[in-house]
């Protein structure tokens, strides 16, 4: 009881205070933490090895390469467990922090609830990341998170993390990211990051069809949406009449685009030696 007083008077700010106004507050919090439990269960995980999928997911990095794999154990589980993640990972991929996160994050430190219950007590970013930093090692097999995945390309912080996810997924990403791009979203950085995760699977036969959603974004005002695009088109299988859509930039201002077309056409070209431009 004592450590619980010494807790409250921790979050309250409060140096004194009354024995039943203290107990009052204990009553009112532990409502506040059943009622939101009830109404939002964190649900039961799916395990490997005994532990939970709360377990594996704190192991993952939440910054560096996007591409950097997780340590071999985190790696096998979740790939065990595989689409049982969903339901987990679509909850942290739409968290938002709670209004009880500062008591329960006390509470969690001084009396642990356990891994489930945890969740709770992670800021929404950190359950994002964790979220978006499984996705790849799932793969294909989370393809119903691609709604989710696409509504974070607006997400200036967590924009090409989401891309990543979807190249990861694969090419039932590539139709939702043409209609992303169809619908030409004013964000840059979003054209950018879905034209990146467009590149990831530009060596996909079925990726022809964001052709002419990549040769009319190397006209875009932005420089990082031409750049992502003539990457991901560089590997593409591209008709001769739409080579002149990338030599018009060779001799653009920019320097970088200007290499990433020249680097482009080599490229072609050394697939075709027969071709001229």
């Amino acid at each position: 009881m004592n450590s619980i007083l010494k807790l409250l008077l921790k979050a309250t700010g409060h140096n004194t205070i009354s024995l039943r106004w203290m107990c009052s507050l204990i009553f009112v919090l532990v409502t506040f933490i059943c009622l939101y439990l009830f109404f939002n269960p964190p649900g039961i995980e799916p395990q490997f090895d005994g532990k939970n999928l709360s377990f594996y997911l704190n192991d993952l990095k939440l910054f560096g390469p996007v591409n950097e794999s997780p340590r071999k154990l985190t790696e096998e589980a979740l790939i065990a467990i595989g689409s049982d993640c969903l339901p987990h990972l679509k909850k942290r991929l739409n968290a938002e922090d709670s209004f009880i996160l500062p008591f329960f994050t006390l509470l969690d430190e001084k009396f642990p609830l356990g891994e489930a219950p945890r969740i709770i007590a992670l800021p929404a970013w950190v359950q994002k990341r964790q979220a978006l930093r499984a996705i790849p090692t799932i793969g294909h097999s989370a393809h119903n998170l691609i709604p989710d995945l696409i509504s974070m390309l607006s997400d200036s912080e967590l924009c090409y993390e989401a891309a990543w996810c979807l190249g990861a997924i694969g090419t039932k990403s590539i139709g939702p990211l043409v209609d992303f791009l169809s619908g030409r979203p004013r964000n840059s950085q979003a054209r950018a990051s879905a034209i990146y995760a467009l590149g990831q699977m530009s060596h996909k036969k079925s990726i022809q069809k964001a052709l002419k959603v990549l040769i009319s974004s190397l006209e875009d005002s932005s420089d990082e949406v031409q750049k992502q695009s003539l990457i991901a088109m560089r590997k593409m299988h591209v008709d001769e009449k739409y080579w002149k859509n990338v030599t018009s930039l060779i001799d653009d201002e920019n320097p970088t685009i200007r290499r990433e077309a020249q680097l482009t056409i080599d490229h072609w070209m050394s697939l075709n030696p027969k071709e001229s431009l």
